[in-house]
């Protein structure tokens, strides 16, 4: 049987990524906003939809591999372009924000090394 590596990696890391932008949007929040701002509630709801997005992400990808390898191999090109998009995304909002958090470079380098597996898994 041949395992697909990014089938089991990518989920789990969007499912850790999505548990910590749901409950603790907090944690996220206070690396890219100032201090000074008073519409933190605001923010704090958009977080929590993005860890809903990826959270049912995760899910998506996961029950994809589960229930058909074969379209989930055929998908390979449609993910590789959403973790190119979301790197290239990630990249820009390090470059906005004015406190240049670190963490949006190490997300920026997790989905790149997503990429990776994901042509390495083409080649195979």
């Amino acid at each position: 049987m041949n395992l697909l590596v990014s089938s089991k990696i990518i989920p789990f890391f969007y499912f850790i990524f999505g548990i910590v932008f749901i409950f603790v949007p907090k944690l996220p929040l206070s690396d890219i906003s100032d201090s000074s701002l008073t519409s933190t509630n605001v923010l704090e709801g958009v977080l929590r939809g993005i860890g809903v997005i990826f959270l049912v992400f995760a899910i998506l990808v996961s029950r994809i591999s589960v229930i058909s390898k074969s379209v989930y191999r055929l998908l390979n090109s449609t993910f590789i372009f959403i973790f190119i998009l979301m790197s290239f995304v990630g990249t820009i909002i390090y470059f906005a924000v004015p406190k240049r958090p670190i963490e949006l470079l190490l997300f920026t380098g997790i989905n790149i090394s997503f990429v990776l597996i994901y042509i390495w898994e083409r080649t195979k």
